[in-house]
């Protein structure tokens, strides 16, 4: 579960940047609001999330 909180995390900030980084050029129009930040993460997370199940499913089903 730690390891899930740290990609959560990781995912935010990466996309808080994202959003500083087009608020502060000439794409500023394009910069999101807080709550569709949060939105945004939340989809990457759970992709990010699904790539780690299948992966594990994919070891196991091998045995290791």
């Amino acid at each position: 579960m730690e390891n899930a909180t740290r990609i959560l995390q990781e995912i935010l900030e990466r996309e808080k940047e994202r959003n500083a980084l087009l608020k502060d050029s000439a794409y500023a129009e394009f910069a999101l609001s807080d709550e569709s930040v949060m939105e945004e993460a939340q989809k990457a997370y759970h992709v990010r999330m699904m790539e780690e199940i299948k992966k594990a499913t994919k070891e196991v089903l091998k045995g290791g």
